[in-house]
């Protein structure tokens, strides 16, 4: 029983002993403890964002890319639509604009200038045109290699209407050729020699569009007739002035 106690005793003074022997931390162990800490923690944030920086790279520049081309598609879809809207109006306008040409030409009763018959067969009518003539004295079998656009001095006119007022008479006074109509109107042509009447009508239409026809008309007996030509119909102007 004396061994039993003894041996009490002594495992009760080490417990305490080794109770008493346990470290406790200070405040300056603590902070260079949490230092550590911190700077692996950072360590490990710094290799976690190495290691995502290529693929974020390469998503970043995808998406880049992904955006160029559906802004491409986006202003590509703008365009064919534009260019559809402008379509549209091209062929609605060319569907009812004024087509003007010359039915027919003649002498005027004091012989002194030339009567035009002209046509609108446009469904609008015609704001304002220009007509320019002249009268040509050509060998009987050279008539169409006569054939071409005069220019020079026109004479303006207002409106020609449409429809059932599609058409109109003008008279107009030729910028050359005007000492030839007396022989040609009495039918003592020079020998040899046609009358060939060639004209040009610039007008402007309802959607202030300017257009040119040129037409030509020769004389057999008392009637002028239409030969066969190339001279523009129904045109832009800009395209042959």
């Amino acid at each position: 029983m004396k061994r039993v106690g003894l041996l009490v005793v002594l495992l009760s003074v080490s417990i305490a002993g080794s109770f008493g022997a346990a470290y406790v931390p200070n405040s300056l162990d603590l902070r260079e403890t949490r230092s550590e800490a911190r700077e692996e923690a950072n360590l490990a944030a710094q290799e976690t964002v190495a290691y995502w920086a290529f693929p974020m790279f390469v998503a970043t520049g995808l998406s880049v890319i992904v955006s160029a081309v559906a802004l491409g598609g986006l202003f590509g879809s703008l365009w064919q639509t534009k260019k559809a809207i402008g379509d549209n109006r091209e062929l609605g306008e060319a569907q009812i604009r004024a087509y003007v040409e010359a039915e027919g030409v003649g002498f005027a009763g004091d012989g002194k200038a030339l009567i035009v018959e002209l046509l609108n067969m446009g469904q609008t009518p015609v704001l304002s045109f220009n007509i320019t003539t002249e009268i040509l004295a050509v060998p009987d079998k050279q008539i169409t290699e006569n054939i071409r656009l005069p220019f020079g001095h026109q004479k303006s006119f207002d409106g020609i209407g449409c429809g059932e007022h599609g058409h109109r008479s003008v008279r107009v006074k030729p910028t050359s050729g005007f000492e030839l109509i007396g022989a040609f109107a009495s039918n003592v042509p020079p020998a040899g020699r046609a009358c060939l009447v060639i004209g040009r009508i610039d007008y402007k239409d309802v959607f202030d569009k300017e257009w040119t026809t040129g037409f030509a008309f020769y004389r057999e007996g008392d009637s002028f007739l239409e030969p066969f030509h190339t001279l523009p119909t129904f045109r832009s102007k800009s395209s042959v002035a």
